[in-house]
């Protein structure tokens, strides 16, 4: 890979980390509170994701990794990723909390871990990759 290689990919990694640490403590605590006031955690987990893939779309796309392509194909590959990974949050909740009696907040925090190496790597190497210019 090299030396610019590796240095480029630690920043992306860097990068995508601040987005999703800034995005998702964010996140969390209103999930935290809206939970807390009584609301679903599966309606309320829905409606945060859709809020956070919104928001770290374009600050991924332009400042993560710097991608200068289409920009509607790599949104269309974006939600798709991220619908992937919602079903995949929202199964968590539904057999963890529901079916286990699991702490949602920890099955919460679980999937954001989860869901952010999953995240990067489908988007470093499927959505925002030089290919699909």
């Amino acid at each position: 890979m090299g030396i610019s290689g590796d240095f480029s990919l630690l920043r992306e990694i860097v990068r995508f980390g601040l987005v999703g640490v800034f995005s998702n403590l964010i996140l969390y605590l209103v999930f935290l509170g809206i939970t807390w006031l009584g609301v679903d955690p599966k309606l309320a987990m829905t409606i945060l994701y859709a809020t956070g893939v919104l928001q770290t779309f374009f600050v991924n796309r332009r400042w993560t990794f710097s991608h200068a392509g289409s920009p509607t194909r790599s949104f269309c590959r974006y939600l798709l990723l991220h619908l992937g990974c919602y079903l995949l949050n929202l199964a968590l909740l539904y057999w963890l909390v529901d079916n286990a009696q699991l702490s949602a907040p920890w099955v919460q925090a679980g999937a954001v871990l989860l869901n952010a190496g999953l995240l990067f790597l489908a988007q470093k190497y499927w959505v925002f990759t030089k290919s699909s210019l």
